[in-house]
């Protein structure tokens, strides 16, 4: 047996039936209603993120091994790689950037689970039962469709490697911070979307979103500008995108969401703000669409690939999209 296959896969089955189990729970305890319920909603998010990051480890811990017995190790990293680049080989092909995506996902949505209590507690159940379906979104393509542990019938001796347009110092921080940038919207988006399930569409929700609208913001910025750097240091075309379309759709979420932070006084009631408080929570709503593009449609490693280079995706991802957008549609 694989300790690592066997780990990881056995660590994201988990994950799903907890993230499962937070929407059920969630769900449940708002409509009886039963405050023990959304209690084990809130612990069963907890315990997602604790799940996902035991796979994360276990997969830079194959990574770093050089256990090419995992087709996506194999797929990926090489004996001769510098450490370094063994981490960033985490997240340069589709299922382990798609493993990344989720595992930021779920230290987000567990943020909110631990502050609403205290910000908003009538929005509680509702934003844990948002977060536990945008997990198991992403958990049953991972689990399903995209597996980073699954087992090669016949071990290599070495693996690929990789490309080498990315062994450059900004694949180390550039994929990470866009991922946490992207995954950061479903925070205020979480909330935004309790308010709406809830019926209090009033100021009272903007308040608690607002650090997490302004935290998103400047972390996308960072991820974007990040991105813009790379283009220019290893492409030499002045540092523009259209080289790229997986760049610009990151850019998207941060342009619908960028009043949102500043929209906070505007939207009080004795401001008349009742038309700018939904076209917000739309804002907010839509931010979703190529976040959910981003992560389906190509994989994060692909991203400083030329055209005349082949692009390594999983053809068992393809219809995932159509399935996920209906969720974001506005």
């Amino acid at each position: 047996m694989n300790l690592a296959g066997a780990l990881g896969a056995s660590a994201l089955v988990a994950a799903l039936a907890a993230a499962l189990f937070a929407l059920g729970a969630s769900t449940w305890g708002v409509r009886r209603p039963h405050p023990g319920a959304v209690s084990s909603g809130r612990r069963a998010l907890y315990a997602t993120a604790a799940l996902l990051t035991v796979a994360m480890a276990t997969l830079a811990w194959a990574l770093l091994r050089d256990d090419f017995s995992l087709i996506y190790v194999a797929s990926v990293s090489s004996r001769d790689m510098e450490t370094a680049f063994k981490w960033a080989a985490l997240w340069s092909g589709q299922p382990g950037s798609l493993l990344l995506w989720t595992w930021l996902l779920s230290l987000w949505l567990a943020g909110v689970a631990r502050h609403l209590p205290r910000a908003l507690p009538w929005a509680r159940g509702h934003a844990q039962a948002v977060g536990g379906a945008a997990l198991a979104a992403f958990l049953v393509p991972l689990v399903f469709l995209a597996s980073p542990f699954e087992v090669a019938a016949v071990t290599p001796a070495d693996g690929v490697g990789l490309n080498p347009l990315l062994v450059d110092p900004a694949m180390l921080i550039h994929p990470p911070m866009l991922l946490a940038g992207l995954t950061s919207t479903a925070a205020p988006f979480a909330i935004g979307s309790a308010a709406l399930l809830a019926g209090h569409v009033d100021a009272a929700w903007v308040r608690a979103a607002r650090p997490w609208a302004l935290g998103s913001f400047v972390v996308l910025a960072t991820g974007n500008v990040l991105g813009g750097w790379w283009a220019y240091t290893v492409l030499g075309w002045g540092g523009y995108w259209a080289w790229d379309p997986v760049e610009n759709s990151a850019i998207l979420p941060r342009l619908r969401g960028a009043g949102a932070p500043g929209d906070a006084p505007a939207l009080e009631p004795r401001h008349g703000g009742g038309g700018l408080l939904a076209r917000r929570l739309r804002d907010l709503q839509r931010a979703q669409r190529p976040r959910l593009l981003r992560a389906l449609l190509r994989p994060v490693g692909d991203r400083a690939l030329l055209p005349r280079h082949p692009r390594r995706r999983d053809p068992g991802l393809g219809g995932a999209p159509c399935v996920a957008l209906p969720a974001a549609r506005g």
